[in-house]
């Protein structure tokens, strides 16, 4: 970033693809001026052959909006975050002069999740968007072995997670306390309660993953470091999707660690037994 002298910073990832003249029409667009560009996402199978087309502007409808306040709720409420790429470094291209004044970079204190830090500090500072209906950017999609193997499914220690978790968490809540937008509040919200179960509970309960970690080693995590977190969050409890996931929580809210440490267990592994009879 600090050797950029361009006007505008894109990203892609080392085994991605942008579409044929997707640079040429990129450049026509953020001519007109905009401090943020956005785009889809798609994906392509590695093991599969594809042809992709090419980016032509005849093809593009462009949103537009000016002030910082308006596309913050923008991409918050009418693009859907949790569906979408609201996260991601590689769907976006950024005003140099933005990140360079404000001396944005990626976090080096965490190893997941930093796109989103990024993406919230430079939110900031961004006064006017520009989002195309059109993809110019395509994911590599790996065959699950190789999926299984990388940083995103890796599995980290509780501490590690929940590190990384807060870091994202409070990127959140400083955009939303600086762009006075309330319903990144409450995407922060969701976001933590969500991944502390789901990320921390589930995948080290999980009997696939291997854990080292005991059952009553997350119990004691629970209670500790996970229950103060879900006592400050606790409205945001009855808009987590999934029963369980309601359950889990509202049993760590009520001081009940071990329980929902063990309605966590039977849960995700329950759905490994029947995962694993249903291949055979």
């Amino acid at each position: 970033i600090t050797k950029a002298t361009g006007d505008y910073i894109m990203f892609v990832d080392s085994d991605d693809t942008l579409c044929p003249d997707a640079i040429k029409v990129i450049a026509s667009i953020v001519a007109a001026g905009t401090d943020l560009l956005m785009y889809p996402v798609n994906g392509v199978f590695a093991e599969k052959r594809h042809e992709i087309s090419a980016a032509t502007e005849d093809k593009l409808e462009i949103t537009r909006l000016e002030g910082n306040r308006e596309l913050v709720e923008w991409i918050y409420t009418k693009y859907i975050p949790q569906f979408n790429h609201y996260f991601s470094v590689v769907n976006k291209v950024f005003r140099a002069k933005t990140i360079h004044e404000n001396n944005i970079r990626f976090s080096t204190t965490v190893s997941l999740g930093e796109d989103q830090i990024f993406v919230c500090e430079y939110l900031t500072y961004a006064r006017s968007l520009a989002f195309i209906n059109y993809s110019f950017y395509y994911v590599m999609i790996w065959p699950s072995d190789l999926r299984a193997s990388g940083l995103g499914t890796k599995l980290r220690s509780p501490e590690d997670f929940l590190h990384n978790q807060l870091q994202n968490y409070n990127a959140l809540i400083a955009l939303s306390d600086n762009s006075g937008v309330d319903c990144v509040r409450e995407f922060a919200s969701n976001y933590i309660l969500d991944r502390m179960v789901t990320r921390i509970l589930y995948r080290h309960l999980n009997k696939a993953n291997k854990s080292v970690v005991s059952v009553s080693e997350i119990a004691a995590f629970t209670a500790k470091q996970i229950k103060p977190i879900v006592d400050k969050e606790r409205d945001g409890i009855r808009r987590q999707n999934g029963k369980v996931l309601r359950y889990v929580l509202r049993l760590i809210a009520a001081g009940y660690a071990g329980l929902a440490t063990m309605l966590a267990y039977s849960y995700v592994n329950a759905k490994y037994i029947a995962g694993k009879l249903k291949r055979r």
